[in-house]
């Protein structure tokens, strides 16, 4: 038993030493064509070693590639979702909390007067676009009469200085309103400028001394309730209009516009809290898309009422 025991053995010494040294062999020759087991796959594709290596690390890189792909598209998707998420909540929640407010909003004897600039044989500035004639008047009104909705819908008093296109003197809007009794007083206007590159809203307020409000404080209610427009999410637009390139509003006084000892005739009463909004530039194509468009309108004319209830309360109206 112990003969055989070592002749199995000896058999076996033998043929590892064997294998050994084919497989050394077929190492070294790197052809990848040498027969034998060790290299049968290489054989039968037909490549060399090299080509067995970079297989085997395209392989490896392509499997890499695909791994960080999925992880980047992933890691893509989820920054995409939750930044999308984050926008619609905010509008959502913005909408939601001013949709509240507009409903438990009840103002006392509160007369806001609007006055839409122009009319009439004063047409304000005028645009030819493709063939279609824009007026500055026009539009005043359209935006007036759909905030004066929006006001009344919350409980406000509301008078004009027009209802129609005709022609109110610029001197006697002012007047008009404090024989109204108003409480707050809001010119709307559109704008023009040479260079048409120049756009967005302007809230101006007057530097005269002596008035019964902070002037600032007041056009900077109307400045921020425009800027949330911007805000407004595309799907939810049937015109598909660029609201997120809406220009943030300019809250500037009419010493910004004019110089010292000039004034916006239309902010003369100092005992009214009094605004002149220019709701952006009929010479800019984007303003202009906006300015044209009655989906629009209806966001500047709520801005305007969001507006007004901010105002109410801060002025102590609601107490």
């Amino acid at each position: 038993m112990k003969k055989i025991v070592s002749l199995i053995a000896i058999i076996f010494t033998f043929a590892l030493f064997c294998a050994l040294v084919t497989g050394c062999d077929l190492a070294a020759s790197g052809d990848g064509t040498t027969t034998g087991s060790a290299d049968t796959s290489a054989s039968i594709v037909g490549t060399t070693s090299a080509d067995v290596t970079t297989q085997g690390t395209t392989a490896t890189t392509t499997a890499t590639t695909k791994k960080t792909t999925a992880k980047t598209t992933t890691v893509t998707t989820k920054v995409t979702t939750t930044a999308t998420t984050t926008a619609t909540t905010k509008v959502t929640t913005k909408a939601t909390t001013k949709a509240t407010t507009s409903t438990t909003v009840t103002p006392k004897n509160i007369t806001i007067f609007l006055d839409p600039g122009h009319g009439g044989s004063d047409p304000g500035v005028i645009r030819t676009y493709e063939g279609v004639e824009y007026t500055e008047a026009d539009m005043n009104l359209s935006v007036a009469l759909k905030a004066k909705e929006a006001l009344e819908k919350r409980g406000y008093t509301v008078v004009m200085s027009r209802e129609t296109d005709k022609y109110v003197a610029l001197n006697s809007r002012a007047p008009m309103a404090q024989n109204a009794g108003a409480d707050m007083f809001i010119s709307i206007h559109v704008n023009s400028f040479s260079t048409s590159s120049v756009a967005g809203p302007r809230m101006y307020y007057t530097h005269r001394t002596g008035l019964s409000y902070a002037a600032r404080d007041f056009a900077t209610y109307f400045a921020e309730e425009f800027d949330d427009i911007r805000d407004v999410p595309l799907s939810t637009d049937p015109d598909k209009l660029a609201y997120p390139n809406m220009k943030l509003a300019r809250v500037a006084s009419d010493k910004d516009l004019y110089g010292e000892g000039k004034y916006l005739a239309v902010l003369a009463a100092k005992d009214i809290p009094s605004v002149l909004i220019e709701l952006g530039f009929i010479t800019n194509d984007n303003d202009l898309m906006m300015l044209k468009s009655k989906w629009w309108q209806g966001y500047v004319a709520t801005a305007i009422a969001d507006a007004v209830d901010s105002a109410y309360y801060d002025l102590s109206y609601g107490e």
